[in-house]
């Protein structure tokens, strides 16, 4: 049984069903994809810094990114 802390490792692969590109930015490209199980359609954005001279700076810009998204899902799905 697990307990707190403990990392979880699946091994079962999961297919999603690519859909088409979104676009690019300085820190990456994104593509929609769909999970044909439960219908939800996702973007996954790829980190791929444009700029290689500011690669540890486009890294924070990237991981902010993703935590706004995350903030602006969160407060999405409350209403």
């Amino acid at each position: 049984m697990p307990t707190t802390g403990d990392i979880i490792e699946f091994n079962r692969k999961k297919q999603f069903k690519y859909i088409n590109s979104t676009g690019e930015g300085g820190t990456g490209d994104t593509h929609l994809f769909l999970d044909e199980t439960t219908g939800i359609y996702f973007v996954i954005k790829k980190y791929v810094p444009k700029d290689l001279n500011f690669i540890h700076e486009h890294y924070k810009r990237f991981v902010d990114e993703i935590k706004i998204l995350f903030k602006i899902d969160k407060i999405c799905n409350l209403l």
